[in-house]
This record gives structure tokens, C-alpha cells and sequence, in this order.
């Protein structure tokens, strides 16, 4: 799938622009992106519904 090195967000975003045809496919993969950068752990955290203690959201 990937035939060459992508080194910045913009060429990730370059590069999913050509390959999918749907725009908000792209801009979901990139939204992600940004979370992950940002803070890894409150975006697990989201995803597995526990706060940083292990303790459920309510």
C-alpha cells in the first residue's frame, strides 16, 4: 500500500487525498492522527472508556 516513506502529516494527507476517494474517510484518518500526536494516552483511555485511574466514565 505505501510506496514511499511519508515523513510529515502533510504528506500523509497528500497521500490519503490520492489514494481514497472519500474526503471524510481522509479527514476521520487525519482527526486521528492529530489525537494520537497530541496525547496517545487520553485517546486510549477514550476508546476503552476508563478514566486514568481505571475507573469506568459515567
Amino acid at each position: 500500500m505505501f510506496n514511499k516513506k511519508i515523513n510529515s502529516s502533510e504528506e500523509l494527507a497528500e497521500y490519503l487525498l490520492e489514494e481514497f476517494k472519500s474526503d471524510k474517510l481522509v479527514m476521520l484518518i487525519l482527526d486521528k492522527e492529530l489525537l494520537i500526536l497530541d496525547n496517545p494516552f487520553k485517546h486510549a483511555r477514550e476508546k476503552l472508556g476508563k478514566e486514568k485511574y481505571g475507573n469506568s466514565f459515567q
